[in-house]
């Protein structure tokens, strides 16, 4: 029987992963941490396992890999626009019924996950004809998560009552926080605007009617304070930047 001594170094948390050099499976272990070492089999082997603050004295116990998961949106993340970074959560303002968003506390704030349910409701969406309202900092974009079920059309468009004069660029892409300058691509960016955006996005198989998208895959919609102008995209850079985005149900 071979001895491998594989030195490894593991978080001392409550539970931890060591990857077998020898099998397709996840070592996953309990306990308190402590300096020891481990000897357990692995594909005929014995493979010890020795590092300051490995969590053993538990039970060990194989496991499947992980399994990778899409792409998410990460705070702080870079964009395809140089220098312009990601926010994926937070709070904005939600234009609803006669509340005057201009007023401070004039409108409720909504706060968590920059995701599609949360901003709009689940698609096609529920606050139709809400203004959602997001005050960003110089040089931020956001990017919404979401996948279409088939059968319908929406639009998003830009109210520029709560943009301080400002105009946003959108648009919806296969992974977060791509915008290629305001311009569709055909393939990563589907479709994209950049002066008073208003994309129209549809999931009911008719081509030719605004953004085709496949129901059950997943998209993004991204916003970002600033202008396409003769080709160039141009980015916020007096603050407040403000992005004000409704969405409205067309079928």
């Amino acid at each position: 029987m071979k001895n491998i001594l594989a030195s490894l170094a593991l978080l001392a948390l409550a539970g931890c992963f060591a990857q077998s050099a020898f099998a397709n499976t996840v070592q996953v272990c309990s306990g308190s941490p402590i300096v020891a070492s481990q000897t357990q089999a692995a594909g005929g082997y014995t493979e010890t396992l020795q590092s300051a603050g490995l969590i053993t004295g538990g039970a060990c116990q194989s496991a499947p890999p992980p399994v990778p998961t899409s792409a998410t949106c990460r705070q702080g993340a870079a964009t395809d626009i140089p220098g312009v970074t990601l926010v994926c959560s937070g709070s904005f303002v939600r234009h609803a019924g006669g509340c005057n968003p201009l007023v401070t506390g004039g409108c409720p704030t909504v706060s968590g996950p920059f995701s599609f349910a949360n901003v709009f409701g689940a698609w096609p969406g529920v606050y139709i004809a809400n203004d959602q309202i997001f005050t960003l900092g110089l040089n931020q974009a956001i990017s919404i998560p979401f996948t279409p079920s088939p059968g319908h059309s929406v639009s998003f468009f830009v109210n520029t009552t709560y943009t301080n004069a400002q105009q946003n660029v959108f648009s919806i892409s296969t992974e977060p926080g791509l915008f290629n300058n305001g311009r569709a691509n055909g393939s990563t960016v589907v479709c994209a605007q950049g002066r008073n955006p208003n994309l129209t996005a549809s999931s009911n198989g008719r081509a030719g009617v605004g953004c085709v998208l496949e129901p059950g895959k997943q998209y993004w919609l991204n916003m970002l304070p600033g202008v396409v102008f003769n080709g160039v995209l141009q980015v916020c850079n007096k603050q407040p930047c403000i992005v004000s985005v409704q969405e409205q149900l067309q079928n």
